[in-house]
């Protein structure tokens, strides 16, 4: 007797048994066999629940088993009449039928009355076992004659149509897939949802003739989504959706360029003699230490077809030093790969796209990703002729044609959110160089405090006051701050700016143009950063107004609109009118509307239309003076830090050399701090005076306190904060600086030599040993005691010896 299963299982689980036994894969054709394969099918009907078709066939003989079967079998099953054999679906009902000795087949074959339509006819096909059909390999098919009456008594049951949607026809692993069904008419009732024999989730029930179901546990590969309708009332019949395709693949890895261009450049421009700095925007990063930029790949613009192609990255690198006049903008890097062993690397720059430099890419590493993604890494690449001309200043190159630039590491793979815009085409009016947004705001540098019926209270940008002065940069998330200061000028507390003379306001209408007077300045890096100078408001409408700042410096521009629509308003005794919480648009480094993730935000503002005002204010400057950091109170972190002195020789009392990078060029005052892992946990502060070099290395070697052991924590604390777990051994023995004893090899007294050489101990260098040494000899008439001086912070200090 056959065996109901569903198609595709049946196909699945025989296929992976004859694998299993290493057998071949045998599929007789009909037209080999002597007798042609035949039958008969007749059908019995049980109403409202099924068909029974019995089916008798001959002919069958030169059908063989396959390996895992006990003899030969073959397949049936019920379609509609003269139907694309391909739209045979893998749930459908169907079952492998046993052939006997003589080739006879004698089986049944159930249909369920809700897959059966009066309006259709239906015919059986047969066809061989562990396959699907086709015109070529069908054994035989034969109509089949249903009596309706028989089969719905009550008349046929009326379906409900069933339309099924998905909310995308291709996603990655872990993606979500929204299923829609929509029943029509609106009949009451429960979808499940199946991805061919498998359900997916529970049954929904139906509201307003829809149902839903949301998935992300779909598997790599392509998948055919049905959903099935059960009505709740007795009149409608099951019914079953339309097929929708899936596809799930592997999400790619994430494309980016990791490039330098050319590190001796990047120094250059940091240095003392550009002064300058290096701002990322658009999606550009940059990493510690004045490290590489990694440029994410685009959202479009990239054309790969797995060999050649290019790829298009986005993001924006901008060089600026010499006060103003070298402001270079490396914009929306592109790869171009036109063979296996060539590329170029083309940017944005005056308006149009240059090739900046050629790549070797025979002598990259080539790695293949998730998703069909590639990773080229370590590519050499070489200047043209077009990337010398970035490079000059005021006409001179700094580099050649055919100059080595830095590496190029490029990963060519999912497209990132990121789009590409267009570059700046003012000096420094575009980029930061920390893309951390603000999250809090400090309160500005103080000033006198009054106020007056008319004014504008502002604090221009809390974070952007941390970022000048370094006071609070921390909060914001900043690693580096400009050491700058800010100086006001007939400016109250907070930044309130007195109404000046020259408005022109529609007392009326509410709207027109109110002036204010003084001056807010934000200076850093040498040079004006950002200012509000004599600022005015102009409101268009209810909605909407525009601050004008007077601003002429790079960090921002002269105007942002203003969002009244949110802000709250109030009118005075005196017919002043008050809008408070009123919204700045745009960001100080990236304009009105600045989109750019690395823009810094604005406060929001307070203004007051009334009459002139008779404040008179002073001037003020917060910032501007050298930076004292503060020892931790506990360790802020134990990586980062090189640790020089072997391990062997740290020991109390000794030398120790350590170096960590990270800093802002040329900081000064950076902590050398020690920290205890006991019960004594408090800093030990030793040293004060420890300093960046122009790359932001900061390298120290000094002595340890005499009377601590163990293992411990030693931090450099400064613009950047780094350390490292020691342990600290005891003090070495002392060597007698006198006469020492020499003991022959074969024994006997031990002969007196002269004066023994120092001996380094502790930790400390060999050479440093010598210096000590000359300078004894220098002051050999001294009986002063040399002491090392430990100070607990804040007050003790240790200096390096």
């Amino acid at each position: 007797m056959a065996r109901s299963i569903p198609l595709r299982r049946a196909v699945s689980l025989l296929t992976a048994a004859a694998l299993a036994l290493g057998g071949a894969l045998l599929v007789p054709s009909a037209a080999q066999a002597a007798e042609q394969p035949s039958f008969t099918a007749e059908v019995t009907e049980v109403a409202n629940e099924r068909i029974e078709v019995a089916i008798e066939g001959a002919g069958y003989d030169d059908v063989q088993a396959l390996p895992g079967q006990a003899g030969p079998h073959a397949y049936f099953t019920v379609i509609e009449k003269d139907s694309d054999l391909a739209a045979v679906e893998d749930t459908q009902a169907a079952i492998s039928a046993s052939i006997d000795d003589d080739g006879r087949i004698s089986d049944v074959l159930p249909i369920p009355a809700e897959d059966l339509d009066p309006s259709r006819e239906y015919e059986v096909i047969s066809w061989p076992s562990r396959s699907f059909p086709t015109a070529e390999n069908l054994y035989a098919r034969a109509d089949i004659a249903v009596e309706w009456n028989v089969l719905f008594p009550g008349g046929a049951l009326e379906r409900a149509t069933v339309t099924l949607s998905a909310s995308s026809s291709s996603a990655y692993v872990g993606q979500e897939i929204e299923l829609t069904a929509r029943i029509a008419p609106d009949v009451d009732g429960t979808i499940t949802f199946w991805n061919g024999s498998e359900r997916l989730g529970s049954a929904v029930q139906a509201t307003h003739g829809t149902a839903g179901l949301t998935t992300k546990n779909l598997p790599v590969g392509d998948h055919s989504i049905t959903a099935r309708f059960v009505p709740d009332p007795d009149g409608y019949a099951e019914s079953v959706s339309n097929r929708v395709s899936v596809t799930i693949s592997e999400r790619s890895a994430e494309g980016s360029l990791q490039w330098g261009v050319k590190s001796n450049f990047r120094s250059y421009v940091t240095g003392d003699i550009a002064g300058g700095r290096i701002m990322v925007a658009e999606g550009a990063k940059q990493a510690a230490g004045n490290g590489v930029f990694t440029f994410p790949q685009a959202t479009s613009g990239s054309t790969w077809n797995g060999q050649t192609g290019t790829v298009q990255y986005a993001g924006q690198v901008t060089f600026y030093g010499h006060s103003g006049a070298l402001n270079h903008t490396i914009a929306n890097p592109s790869i171009r790969v036109t063979n296996a062993t060539n590329a170029d690397l083309r940017i944005s720059y005056n308006g149009s796209t240059i090739v900046f430099a050629t790549i070797d890419l025979s002598s990259a590493t080539r790695q293949g990703l998730t998703g069909d993604a590639v990773r080229f890494s370590g590519a050499p690449a070489t200047l043209t002729r077009a990337g010398a001309q970035f490079f000059s200043y005021q006409g001179h190159e700094f580099y050649s044609p055919g100059e080595e630039l830095d590496r190029v590491t490029f990963t060519i793979g999912q497209a990132s959110d990121v789009g590409v815009t267009e570059p700046p085409t003012t000096p420094g009016a575009h980029g930061s160089e920390n893309p951390n947004p603000p999250s809090s705001t400090p309160a500005p540098a103080a000033a006198q405090d009054s106020a007056a019926a008319g004014s504008l209270r502002w604090g221009v940008s809390s974070a952007f006051v941390a970022y000048t002065t370094c006071e609070g940069k921390e909060r914001f998330g900043y690693s580096h701050c400009a050491k700058g200061s800010i100086s006001t000028s007939g400016v109250g507390n907070g930044y309130l700016f007195p109404q000046a003379t020259g408005s022109d306001w529609d007392a009326e209408s509410q709207t027109g143009t109110v002036r204010y007077s003084g001056v807010v300045s934000f200076q850093g890096y040498g040079m004006a950063m950002f200012a509000v100078s004599n600022p005015s408001i102009t409101v268009h409408s209810p909605e909407s107004a525009t601050l004008h700042t007077g601003n002429t410096a790079n960090f921002g521009v002269s105007s942002y609109p203003l969002d009244l629509s949110s802000a709250t308003k109030t009118g005075g005794e005196n017919g002043e009118v008050t809008w408070s919480g009123v919204g700045v648009e745009g960001s100080l480094t990236g304009g009105p509307g600045g989109g750019s993730s690395n823009s810094v935000g604005f406060d929001d503002l307070t203004f007051t239309v009334g009459t002139v005002s008779s404040e008179s204010f002073g001037s003020t400057s917060a910032g501007d003076e050298d930076t004292a950091y503060t020892a931790a109170e506990s360790v802020p972190t134990t990586a980062g830090l090189e640790v020089l002195t072997p391990a062997d020789r740290i020991r109390a009392g000794g030398r120790i050399q350590l170096q960590a990078s990270g800093f802002d060029a040329d900081d000064p005052g950076v902590l050398v701090v020690l920290y205890g892992t006991g019960d004594d946990t408090g800093p030990i502060v030793l040293d004060e005076g420890a300093a960046a070099d122009a790359d932001g290395l900061v390298t120290w070697s000094g002595t340890l306190p005499d009377d601590v052991t163990g293992d411990h924590v030693i931090t450099l604390q400064g613009s950047f904060d780094a350390g490292a777990e020691i342990e600290i051994l005891e003090r070495e023995a002392p060597v007698s600086a006198g006469t020492a004893a020499v003991v022959p090899s074969g024994g006997g007294e031990a002969v007196a030599t002269g004066p023994a050489q120092p001996v380094p101990t502790g930790g400390m260098a060999l050479w440093e040993w010598w210096t000590i040494a000359a300078s004894l000899v220098a002051i050999a008439g001294c009986t002063s005691l040399l002491a090392i001086r430990q100070r607990r912070a804040p007050t003790a200090v240790v200096s390096p010896a």
